[in-house]
């Protein structure tokens, strides 16, 4: 029921958001290309496509983490690669398949 963000194009990472989108209130999907064209199956992105609650955050990396040992991930801040746009999301999980 949480906002999380999930970074990583693969297959791997496919499967994951598949099975953790329906259990999430958002789902953000950080991948440094600019589509998961060449690293993921298509009936992976055909399926994540269809997902509702997931956001597909391309040509993006991870800038930052917050939180202490008391709260643990608190949040994140994400940064895209061509652009330089950074955005912040208030995450207690943050998944790396990469």
């Amino acid at each position: 029921g949480e906002e999380v963000a999930l970074v990583g194009g693969g297959n791997s990472a496919g499967q994951a958001v598949v099975y953790l989108a329906p259990k999430v209130k958002r789902l953000h999907l950080v991948i440094r290309r600019r589509d998961l064209e060449a690293t993921m199956s298509r009936y992976l992105i055909d399926r994540i496509a269809a997902l509702p609650n997931v956001e597909i955050h391309p040509e993006t990396e991870v800038l930052s983490l917050e939180g202490s040992k008391q709260l643990g991930l608190t949040g994140a801040t994400f940064g895209n690669r061509t652009t330089r746009a950074t955005h912040h999301r208030t995450l207690r999980h943050l998944f790396l398949f990469i």
